[in-house]
Parts: C-alpha cells; structure tokens; sequence
C-alpha cells in the first residue's frame, strides 16, 4: 500500500541585525463542518525559537494579520473570521470555537487575518526574510471536519474533528529512523552505482509525491568505480541526458501529477554493466472546479460545474443539496437526471448541469451545493 505524506520547505535566511525566528505552520483547518469555510476557516503557527517574535508586518500567502506578539513555544491562530462580521450570518471562528460571547477572551491567542483555503494548496508564512511554506493536499486528511496537523517539519497526520486550534505535539526535532547510504568499493571490477536525490518519506525505498496540478521532477545520480567508461540512462523507453559533475553524472526526469500511481525505473547502462533505480510515485487525489459561486432566476435558469481529476487515481464525486435547494433545482449528468455519484478518472473532467426548475416562489433564497470526493477503488 501506498504511503500518503506531507512536503514541507522551510526556508531560513538570515539578514543582520535581526534575530532568527523559527515560526512554523502546524495546523490547518481548510474545510470545517457545521460552520461555512468563509467563517470557520483558520491556520495554527507556532514559536519553537528561544526568543518571542513580534508577527507585525508577517503575511499568510502575501496577506497580512493583526499584529501580535508570539511568545516562545507558543501556538496562536489566525482566523479567516475571528469575530462575526458584517455578513448576514452569526457564524465565527469565536462563536465555534469560543465560547460565543462576541469577544475572544479564550486561553490561547487568535487574531484576524485574510485567506481562503483549498484541499490542496500551498501556505506560505513570512516577514520577507524567513519562510515556512507547506504545500499539502487532500490525500493528506482534513475531511469530515478534521483538520490536518503537523507533529514535525516533514510529517503531516489527519488531525481530531473540529481540530485542535492553540494546542498541539509539534517539534522541531525529527523523530524518526534514519538510513545513511553506504558504499563499499573493492579493486577487483568496476562498479555502477546510482540513487535518487529526493525522498518523500522516512520509509525504506524511494517514495516521490505528486505535485496537484504541476510536473514533479525526480533528479539522480550515476558514478561508476573502477572505470572512466560513459553511462547512459533510459526512462519510458526514453534516453535521459546526463551532466558530468565531477565523480558523477547527474539527470533529471519528470512525471505529471495525472500520471499512474506505482513503481518507476531509471535504468542505468556502461557497457556490460546495468543499475536500475527504482522509485515509487504516490497516489494524489486532488480536483479543480471551475466556479465558487452561482446564482439563478428567470434569465439564468441553467448552469453546469466542471469537476477535473488533477491527481492520479479515479475519484467519486457526489452532489450534495442544502435544505431547500432540492425543491428549486435539478441536477444532470450527461443529459439525464443526477441521482448518485459520478466516476472521474486521473487527468479526465466531467461537467454537472443544474436546472432551476419552475413555478419556483418568488423571493430570494440561498444555500450551498456541496461536493464530495473520494477515490474510487
């Protein structure tokens, strides 16, 4: 079975004078339940530095939030909706996760800031000289209301229900086992060696994560002991160009994130002798809607959604109507009536029809259609 994980780059520059911080994102909640996104949506970070940090001028993906201090080993929330706003709701981050008095006066710190989260997506802290940046998608957890949490800088898990906002396990030290590469290399013959240069997990073999929407390039390496003789790689039946730096010979080769989930081969060649590197591509549910919003009446009484497959497994996607919305519209696929769910397989799209049916009261009403995805097995 295929092993679903995290990347997470974190960056650190350091400029005189200021003082290094280590502020990292650790939990994300991107699709809550029992609260809209636009209210209910947040993001946890956390000081494991020595020293407070001063979050004035910080942005989340270029957006700035209210200034705080964050103390040392200190985790603060910045939410999408800290307080209830001038919407035509009573929804907020405090009335759901507060005790809904109008005002924050919790046991941890949250303060307002500005977003709009994705299953799949990529956060970036910064104060324009330090970074943490988390790319993650939905294979990674965060459904049915669950956040999904970090517990270190490279391992991601699906968190509780509802989340864990202001507390949290995180360190910044690696706990896990390590592999250390050796070679040995004796007189007798000459020897082919070659490896990955990237891995995406702590488990044995080579594991590479897809990117949602975006090649993923898996560098490597070849050398060879005992010979100054060329080598040549192939992948898909393809030559790959190689680079001589030095001892080695390094080259490149690239999957979409469409491409089948399983096991790769990079076969290496210098005359009699063959090195394969084998590498296993992970399975990536990930999708794009074209729309975020509709609206329907007399002169627009029909709209579709176009659901694409941006990963590599087939999924199910099923159509969801709030209250009231099953007696104003009707759901199509491919010219007949939507009752259940709809297979989309990796890199392929579907469109889903609504028709605004009639004799429907006059007055305005609104609510939500929501989509459901899960692989198809």
């Amino acid at each position: 079975m295929f092993e679903r994980i995290a990347i997470c780059v974190v960056s650190l520059i350091l400029f005189a004078p200021f003082v290094s911080a280590e502020v990292y994102i650790t939990e994300i909640m991107h699709s809550p339940e029992g609260i809209s996104d636009s209210d209910g949506e947040w993001v946890e970070v956390y000081n494991d530095g020595n020293e407070s940090v001063n979050m004035s001028g910080w942005t989340l993906n270029g957006k700035e939030f209210s200034s705080f201090i964050l103390e040392r080993n200190t985790y603060a929330v910045i939410a999408r909706e800290l307080l209830d706003g001038t919407d035509t709701d009573t929804e907020s981050f405090e009335a759901y996760w507060g005790n809904n008095n109008g005002i924050w006066d919790e046991n941890f710190l949250a303060v307002q800031g500005a977003m709009s989260l994705k299953s799949a997506d990529t956060l970036v802290l910064s104060n324009g000289q330090y970074k943490d940046s988390v790319e993650y998608n939905s294979s990674f957890g965060g459904k049915d209301g669950k956040s999904i949490e970090r517990v270190s800088p490279s391992l991601w898990k699906d968190g509780a229900v509802n989340g864990t906002p202001g507390f949290g396990n995180f360190s910044s030290v690696e706990n896990v086992d390590k592999d250390i590469e050796v070679i040995v290399r004796g007189d007798a013959k000459a020897v082919l060696e070659g490896g990955a240069l990237l891995d995406d997990s702590v488990r044995d073999g080579v594991q590479v994560l897809p990117h949602a929407g975006k090649a993923r390039d898996i560098p490597f390496f070849a050398s060879m002991n005992g010979s100054q003789g060329n080598i040549s790689a192939f992948f898909q039946n393809k030559s790959i160009a190689l680079e001589r730096n030095g001892t080695q010979w390094l080259g490149n080769v690239s999957l979409l994130s469409t491409d089948a989930a399983g096991m790769y081969t990079i076969h290496l060649v210098s005359g009699n002798l063959s090195k394969d590197i084998v590498f296993s591509y992970l399975p990536l549910l990930a999708n794009e809607v074209d729309t975020h919003a509709l609206e329907f009446n007399s002169s627009s009484s029909a709209h579709a959604i176009s659901v694409k497959n941006i990963g590599n497994i087939p999924f199910l996607v099923s159509v969801e109507l709030s209250e009231g919305l099953q007696e104003r519209l009707a759901l199509y696929h491919a010219g007949t009536i939507f009752f259940r769910t709809v297979s989309v397989a990796a890199g392929n799209s579907t469109s889903i029809e609504m028709q605004m049916l009639e004799g429907v009261p006059e007055g305005l009403y609104q609510g939500k259609i929501h989509l459901h995805f899960e692989e198809q097995r």
